[in-house]
């Protein structure tokens, strides 16, 4: 593909001995893991090259753990991730703010879901961003995302609320891919809503003129079967 949109990407830090404490700034700086290079090294090994056309902090959090003995910082920073394949041009790549969700973890707020990442990749703005599933604002949130995007504009995003998959869906402007060729909502993931619903979890959707779905189709795991997604070709005038 041309472009892979991600979301929840991982790095995880740590910060030995702990000087965490309630309303601090996250600063643990040891990188214990990532899940990003991994992924880039595997598509290399498949002869793919990849680089990072924009990128978004969608949650940034620090807590103190028990080690053994030790008590140590954890920071956990997640990513929403634009990647585009090598030789292809990137412009204007930015993020957008999006309203948190907070929530009070171990004493203190914590924000997530909380930017997008957009960028103009070989003539067309793209946009991928996440909202989680028990978010209560998910589909304000996306439909002040929708609003702010060039008039011509791909979004990729995981919306883990059914509303904010129907705020996509909904939008007059926009063509859902699935909808458009599959004629039919169902999922695009593995996940039902509250009410035991299929809901869409992953969407990929255009507007403007000259942008025409030519294919779609979910993204079976191969290894876990948590991890899933969609693909979709665009046609482009």
């Amino acid at each position: 593909p041309d472009v892979i949109a991600l979301q929840e990407v991982l790095t995880v830090r740590s910060d030995y001995p702990s000087d965490w404490t309630p309303g601090s700034e996250p600063n643990a700086e040891t990188v214990q893991f990532e899940t990003l290079p991994p992924f880039l090294d595997s598509l290399r090994a498949r002869g793919l090259a990849y680089t990072v056309a924009a990128e978004a902090t969608t949650s940034d959090w620090e807590r103190p753990a028990q080690i053994g003995a030790a008590t140590v910082d954890l920071r956990v920073q997640e990513r929403v991730v634009l990647l585009v394949r090598d030789g292809l041009p990137v412009e204007d790549a930015r993020v957008v703010p999006l309203a948190p969700r907070e929530v009070a973890y171990e004493g203190a707020p914590v924000a997530f879901d909380a930017a997008a990442a957009v960028a103009q990749i070989a003539d067309v703005p793209i946009a991928t961003f996440q909202r989680s599933a028990d978010d209560p604002g998910a589909a304000t949130a996306t439909a002040s995302l929708l609003e702010l995007l060039p008039a011509t504009a791909v979004l990729a995003a995981h919306v883990g609320d059914a509303s904010a998959s129907e705020t996509v869906a909904g939008a007059e402007t926009f063509t859902d891919a699935w909808e458009y060729l599959v004629g039919a909502p169902g999922p695009t993931c593995c996940a039902t809503d509250a009410r035991g619903r299929d809901r869409r979890a992953d969407i990929i959707a255009s507007r403007g003129d000259g942008l025409l779905f030519l294919d779609v189709r979910r993204l079976a795991p191969t290894v876990n079967a948590s991890f899933r997604g969609v693909w979709a070709d665009l046609w482009i005038q």
